[in-house]
């Protein structure tokens, strides 16, 4: 058997291990989703779900009007570009796309911090205001891990990404519940709402993190660093984020 057959096929193990991995953490997402409302609904009661749930609908608005096909397209490219064999190409479009996803998250991460009380006031529920301040950190956070997910999926790397969801949804359960209980005797339903959902943007940061200490292994053990490191043009950055936006808005390319 060549060497290439067994690139080939170590290639094809461990794009299926890492699919198992990816089922399996969908699968420990949703169940952990599931049994989390439970506990909560206890502790903030109707009233305090009201506030939770308000700032919840914020937050997942604006990521995704923030990140919708971005990760995607990246994935894409990346793949693309490892099938040509131009791992600098990959490494490139990786950094143009993360400077572009950390720009639009820290963007979003105002819009939706500096107008909270308008937002809550529009949702019926001027508590809320609390609560979106306390998750709107997280769009930062998450838009940057949808860079780290679209490249390794365009390496069809899954196990960094299951990884990271599983962090995630362990650290909102974990993190909200035990936030929520020590603020319940101190502070108002608002406020304990709040310290609920900051659990999300604490478990996010560590999702996010996850991700990158996972990038940073993996291009230090596959010898990638240097791709990842070369100094990148403005030229190319622009190129490459209009292939981004190519094929994640590819209706508003087409108009143009």
């Amino acid at each position: 058997m060549t060497v290439g057959s067994l690139n080939k096929r170590e290639k094809a193990l461990r794009f299926s291990s890492g699919t198992v991995a990816l089922a399996v953490s969908g699968l420990l997402v949703k169940f952990l989703g599931m049994v989390y409302k439970i506990p909560l609904t206890n502790l903030l009661g109707d009233e305090g779900m009201g506030y939770f749930n308000a700032a919840y609908t914020v937050y997942t608005l604006f990521f995704v009007l923030a990140t919708s096909g971005l990760p995607v397209a990246l994935s894409l490219l990346v793949s693309e570009s490892v099938a040509k064999g131009d791992e600098r190409g990959a490494g490139k479009l990786y950094r143009s796309a993360a400077r572009l996803f950390l720009i639009v998250g820290f963007f979003g991460m105002l819009l939706m911090a500096l107008p909270a009380r308008h937002f809550s006031r529009l949702l019926g529920s001027s508590e809320a205001a609390a609560g979106i301040l306390a998750v709107s950190p997280t769009l930062l956070f998450m838009t940057y891990a949808g860079a780290l997910r679209g490249y390794f999926q365009g390496r069809r790397r899954m196990v960094p990404i299951a990884l990271s969801q599983i962090l995630e949804a362990g650290g909102k359960f974990i993190f909200g519940l035990l936030f929520a209980s020590l603020a319940l005797s101190y502070y108002n339903r608002s406020v304990v709402a709040a310290y609920a959902i900051f659990g999300l943007t604490l478990a996010s940061f560590f999702a996010t993190l996850s991700l990158y200490l996972c990038k940073r292994h993996f291009d230090s053990d596959e010898g990638h660093l240097a791709a990842c490191c070369g100094a990148i043009s403005s030229f190319e950055r622009k190129e490459n984020l209009r292939k981004i936006a190519k094929l994640a808005f590819p209706i508003r390319s087409a108009l143009r």
